[in-house]
Formats: C-alpha cells, structure tokens, sequence
C-alpha cells in the first residue's frame, strides 16, 4: 500500500523530471518521516527559481564579508540567510518531576497505554500524543476514551498487563520505524488500528463493511459521527445522578 502511494507521489510531482526521485523504497522512506510538499517548491524546481543541491547536507558555515553554506562534496553556496530545520523534543518540564519519572522508560520513550493513559500516573491522561495519518480522528476517540474512563465506565487490565502492552508496542515501533516513532507518539504503522483499539475497550464500533473500505480508501471521520451521541447516552444510564444537598 505504502509502495502505490510512493508510485503516485512519483508521477504527480514529477520526481524524475526535476532529478528528485529518492532512492529506495515508500516503505523504508516512511519508516524515518512523513512528509508534507511545500506549496510552489516542486513548481519553482521546474521554472528554475529553486535549485535543488540533492544528496548533500551543510558542514560548515563561513561568516565575514562572504557568508556562505559548505556541502559535503565541498561547494560553498553563497548564503544571506541560513534556516537551521533541527526539530524539536517532546518532553512535558511543566510536571513535577516524581510525575516525570512514571512516564518514561530508560530510552525516554512515553509509557503510554493507547496513547493516553501513563501507567502509574492516576488522574493524568495525554490526548494528541499519537500522531498518525489522520491525527484528529484518533485524538477524538481517545476523547471518548478519557469520558469513558473518567465515568468509571472502562474494564482496563491490571497495570502489569497493560505495561506489557505498551512495551510489546514500542518494540514493534523500533523495527517498523527504524526507531524513529517521536519517543514513542507517532504511531503511523498502526494509525487505524489504534483506533479500533481505543473502541474495543468502549464496546463502540462502526459497521465492519465501513472498517474495511478504510485499510483501501481514504478514512472518513463522518463514519464515525455517531459514537460519541451513542457514549453520552450509554453513560447517561451508569452514572448515577448527584445526590441533592
């Protein structure tokens, strides 16, 4: 699936004929980035405003009268302005740091169960930590999740099992990504499995005709309009009234 989603990617921005065609395969490239096309680059590539050095990367930056970018093979390009892309790490400084150490393993990795829930952190929940190929969806289920949880409306294993869980899944990520999963929140290999996961647990679930037009088609967040309505009501009936003062 990856591969015919590379094949496209080739013929649509015309990789051969600006000389920009990767090497290797969609399956490996993914492995390490998803990446977004900038509006007018591959345009720009073929008017010739943009020349593409490709293969290279800066080793060295020359100040003085002359300031310059050095590549690796050892042309220096004259530079008025060099923009340093070096990203960024996720971390969470804002919490204690007794709460810090429950929420990491020994690589700084996040412990997360389903992306949401830390382990041995009651009360704290993280949504938007799984970043995928339709990150609102999945964020907007683990919402369902949090509610559910919150209402005492979730059966979870104990916590042993679902460190196993999450331990099996970071290892998974390490060879599905080649390690480069975001400490453990980019969860691109199993966007829609996620999801079904997280409905597992809420006894939610769209028609399975629908789930499998998903693993072929572009996925519709329409589908699943009717789950949270379907929760709300579901709770509505468990959770008692508060009692009047």
């Amino acid at each position: 699936m990856l591969n015919s989603v590379g094949s496209v990617s080739v013929r649509q921005f015309r990789l051969r004929q600006h000389d920009l065609l990767p090497p290797g395969k969609m399956e490996d490239i993914v492995k390490g980035a998803i990446g977004l096309a900038t509006e007018g680059f591959f345009e720009g590539v073929a008017d010739g405003a943009i020349r593409v050095r490709r293969d290279q990367v800066i080793t060295r930056l020359h100040g003085g009268d002359r300031p310059g970018a050095e590549l690796a093979d050892g042309t220096v390009l004259p530079a008025d302005l060099v923009v340093c892309a070096t990203g960024f790490t996720q971390g969470v400084p804002f919490l204690d740091e007794t709460v810090q150490k429950q929420l990491f393993d020994e690589r700084g990795n996040f412990l997360l169960y389903r992306q949401i829930q830390p382990l041995r952190a009651p009360g704290l929940y993280f949504n938007g930590y799984n970043s995928s190929f339709f990150s609102p969806l999945n964020a907007e289920m683990a919402a369902l999740w949090i509610a559910a949880d919150l209402a005492g409306a979730l059966a979870l294993p104990d916590v042993e099992t679902r460190h196993a869980d999450v331990v099996g899944q970071l290892a998974f990520l390490d060879v599905a990504t080649g390690a480069h999963h975001c400490r453990g929140t980019k969860i691109i290999p199993f966007s829609i499995h996620n999801v079904d996961e997280v409905l597992g647990d809420l006894g939610l679930q769209i028609p399975r005709f629908t789930r499998a037009t998903h693993w072929l088609n572009p996925v519709s967040p329409a589908a699943y309009r009717k789950l949270t309505p379907e929760l709300l009501a579901r709770l509505a009936k468990t959770t008692p009234e508060p009692a009047a003062l």
